[in-house]
């Protein structure tokens, strides 16, 4: 058992400043004494045993309205705030908890002191959407650079109290993140960065808010340009979405990789589609175990048109040579590598042009690591890249030595440095102590001011008295002061516990959306095809496992709380080195 705290920055938008568990009550009242005045605490749970209560309830009358259990086992739902007592605080026991959740509302205002707090290398829980269309079309948001994305951002989000950050990295949209997309994770790949909301006082000053990409491998691999760039040309073709594809420079593609496949195949042969599923799950498995120096395919194809060229290509994560230009250079490259028939995958060193892996055993080693997982995959991998030639192997090793690991150490923000701890903002001061004596000294000194002022009006000295206790009394009561502070934002809502909630969970959150009819058919209508396809195909990965940046599935999650609607469904959203996925669990009943 353990009673988990929420600490509300009760001035800025609702910023989660703190979210914590504590199995001891000891350990929580130890908390709640350190957090500065007027910060909202939401507390629900219970501890496993009970406690002595010594000195905890001290501790605890920081909280306006709190009241110990009889028995701490029994839990605590509590709603309220540090040093003050507003009207919509709730104190009640775990046990007794009638409430189903807590919505907090605040006035629609411009993010003048907040900052976006940079999260390298992190993503969050789940994401709420992307940035809509009339903003930056999703097309425009794939090919951005992170300042072009940043910038977009801030100019819609600036009076959206609702949206707490986004996250992205290169050739995907920007993910739109709410407090539910709360904790943030480890990214599979190191190229996703995730950028969310605080006050100014919380974010480093060293924090710039943008992230280059570009140096997410220590150094580039001296691959051989002219030499490639005279078989494919110097731009291949890149997939973004399933759909749309763009042109890259072929220095941007390889440069970062330490091995490169020629995938030779095409839609009309059976065997080709057979193998390319294989292909791209060890494709999928390399990216997140060696995002940067890792493998790079080319596909080069054998499709008799532009249109079978496209098709095929869609469900490619890979690089390509452009149809027009492979149409001329397709009998060049295949006789350079005696490929006779397709499918063929030939592993390349990318310094040398050198033939690392020859069809037969590519393939062949292929097909025994897709039966092992991905760690076969990745001894594959390893045992292909003991095969490049020495002097390839002698040059990486010494870029490698050379590097400074300076980055590595500088990446991480120390947030107790030049803000936060100095500021008070998540600390209270040293000269701040708990309620039981700072509050009452405060009350005291309110009480004897106005006794003073009502004895000088001729006012019977018990009558004063009594009257100026009162008076103090219900100024407290009204949020006028409590302590230190006052409470100036922010209007809680109860949301009454319903019966039928577990059961009827998609149409109540739907009702709680701003859904127009359309906009919920066209959700229902997407989603359900996929569920048909599922039933139908119950193998077959992608109709389980679907990226939320393609275009189809784009139509339903781009509006404003769809991701949620969506996992009303027992549907879920996962994050992928690629992109964020909505997925059927294995579990969900698809009937």
């Amino acid at each position: 058992g353990c009673i988990s705290m929420v600490v509300l920055d009760d001035f800025h938008l609702g910023c989660i400043l703190l979210c914590r568990s504590f199995t001891s009550w000891e350990d929580l009242s130890e908390v709640v004494t350190k957090i500065p005045s007027n910060k909202i605490i939401v507390l629900k749970g219970r501890t496993k045993t009970d406690e002595t209560t010594k000195g905890i309830e001290k501790k605890m009358s920081l909280l306006g309205g709190f009241k110990l259990p009889k028995k701490l086992s029994n839990g605590i739902l509590y709603v309220g705030q540090i040093e003050a007592h507003p009207h919509w605080t709730v104190c009640t026991t775990y046990q007794n908890c009638k409430y189903s959740g807590f919505s907090v509302s605040f006035p629609q205002k411009k993010r003048t002191l907040q900052k976006l707090r940079t999260e390298c290398e992190m993503v969050p829980l789940i994401v709420a959407t992307r940035l809509p269309e009339s903003v930056m079309p999703l097309h425009t948001q794939l090919l951005a650079n992170e300042a072009q994305k940043q910038s977009a951002f801030l100019n819609f989000a600036n009076n959206k109290s609702s949206v707490i950050g986004y996250t992205t990295k290169e050739s995907s949209p920007v993910y739109l993140l709410n407090n539910g997309s709360f904790p943030f994770q480890k990214a599979h790949a190191t190229d996703w960065n995730t950028f969310h909301f605080l006050p100014e006082a919380l974010v480093p000053k060293d924090d710039n808010e943008i992230v280059d990409n570009t140096v997410n491998a220590k150094f580039d691999i001296p691959f051989d340009e002219e030499f490639f760039s005279m078989l494919f040309g110097k731009d291949l073709v890149a997939n973004l979405t399933g759909v749309e594809t763009v042109l890259k420079p072929i220095n941007d593609v390889l440069q970062n990789s330490r091995l490169v496949g020629l995938y030779f195949s095409g839609h009309w042969c059976g065997p080709c589609r057979q193998f390319t599923p294989l292909l791209a799950e060890v494709y999928s498995s390399l990216k997140q175990s060696f995002p940067v120096h890792g493998l790079e395919i080319i596909f080069v194809s054998s499709d008799k048109s532009i249109t079978e060229f496209k098709e095929y290509y869609n469900a490619m994560p890979w690089k390509a040579v452009a149809y027009d230009k492979m149409r001329l250079r397709q009998q060049e490259i295949s006789i350079r590598y005696g490929v006779r028939g397709i499918p063929a995958l030939i592993i390349l060193d990318p310094i040398s042009g050198q033939i690392v892996a020859s069809n037969e055993q590519s393939k062949n080693d292929l097909i025994r690591s897709c039966q092992g997982g991905d760690s076969r995959i990745k001894e594959m991998f390893e045992s292909w890249l003991l095969k490049l030639p020495e002097s390839s192997k002698e040059l990486y090793n010494i870029l490698e030595l050379s590097c400074s690991v300076e980055r590595e150490e500088g990446k991480e923000h120390n947030i107790s440095s030049g803000g936060p701890s100095d500021s008070g903002y998540l600390v209270r001061s040293e000269e701040a102590e708990f309620l039981g004596e700072f509050a009452q000294a405060d009350v005291n000194t309110e009480v004897k001011e106005l006794f003073t002022k009502l004895v000088e009006a001729d006012e019977d000295q018990n009558k004063a008295t009594a009257k100026a206790i009162k008076s103090i009394g219900s100024i407290q009561l009204q949020n006028e002061s409590y302590g230190s502070g006052k409470l100036t934002n922010g209007i809680l809502k109860k949301l009454e516990n319903n019966c039928d909630v577990e059961s009827k969970t998609s149409i109540a959150i739907l009702q709680g959306l701003d859904f127009s009819k359309e906009m919920a058919e066209t959700i229902l209508k997407t989603i359900l095809k996929y569920i048909e396809n599922s039933i139908r195909e119950p193998w077959n990965p992608r109709f389980r496992s679907i990226k939320m940046s393609n275009k189809v599935l784009d139509r339903a999650t781009h509006f404003e709380g769809s991701v949620e609607f969506i996992r009303s469904f027992g549907m879920d959203t996962i994050s992928t080195s690629q992109d964020f996925m909505i997925t059927f669990p294995v579990a969900v009943n698809l009937d």
